[in-house]
Formats: structure tokens, C-alpha cells, sequence
């Protein structure tokens, strides 16, 4: 699902860390803010891989959901970065989605809990490691 983590280039965290480095103006992202995600975090993605590498060993290679099975709205995760970051910014959004972006993306994880998987990486913590991370890699 929305994997993200340290070391990662691209998508909405890479993108607020950018724009808050370089001004201090309002955050303004696309789509409507209220699109529900299921944000994972890198560690817990390769957790669940070598859990389920070791677990199911099968030609039919089963389908295991990576995720959480929490969605996060686009605006929640967006506070969760400026708090992460120590500031506070007015953020909006354009109301412009990309087309074929899902309203709601949230993992169906029954087959990870399964395996005994659960994520160990709460939102913010991992958020505030890859806001530290960046500032570090940055030079902020």
C-alpha cells in the first residue's frame, strides 16, 4: 500500500519536506485531502516480506496485503509532517486528483495477521524519523 520511509524520493512526505525547506508559505497539495490511505512503513514492508517469504512457500504464491489496516486522511498525514517538522502552516488542497487515484486505500491485512505480522512502526514515529532523516540528508 503507501510504503514510505528514509530514503525515499518521492511521494507526498518528500514532497512537504521540499516545500518546507524552501518556504515558509502555505502547503498546497493536490486532490481533496480527505483521500484515506493505509501508510506502511519501510521496516514493517520488510518485515512482512521475510515473514511471508519464510511462511508461504507455495507455487500459488499467495496474496498478502501490506499495510496496516488503518486508513490516514492525505490532510491528517500532512499535520502529522508539519508537526514532525515544528511548524505550522496553512495547508489546502487543489481538489485535483490524478486520474484513476482511489478515494479510499486501505489493506484488508487478514492474511498478514494471519501469519502473526503486525506493524510495529507507529505513524508518527515513522513520520518524524523520515522528517529527521531528510533534514539530516538536506543539510536543514
Amino acid at each position: 500500500f503507501s510504503a514510505y520511509g528514509s530514503g525515499l524520493r518521492k511521494q507526498i512526505l518528500w514532497d512537504c519536506c521540499n516545500r518546507l525547506a524552501s518556504t515558509r508559505d502555505a502547503l498546497v497539495l493536490d486532490g481533496s485531502g480527505q483521500e484515506r490511505r493505509d501508510w506502511i512503513h519501510a521496516s514493517d514492508v520488510a518485515r512482512l516480506l521475510v515473514l511471508v517469504g519464510g511462511a508461504l512457500p507455495s507455487p500459488e504464491v499467495p496474496v498478502v496485503n501490506g499495510g496496516t489496516g488503518q486508513g490516514h486522511t492525505v490532510a491528517e498525514f500532512t499535520q502529522l509532517a508539519l508537526a514532525a517538522w515544528g511548524v505550522q502552516r496553512p495547508v489546502s488542497f487543489s481538489g485535483m486528483s490524478r486520474p484513476g487515484d482511489p478515494v479510499n486505500l486501505v489493506a484488508d491485512v487478514a492474511r498478514a495477521r494471519a501469519l502473526g505480522f503486525a506493524p510495529q512502526v507507529a505513524l508518527g514515529q515513522g513520520i518524524q524519523a523520515y522528517v529527521d532523516w531528510f533534514r539530516l540528508a538536506a543539510g536543514h
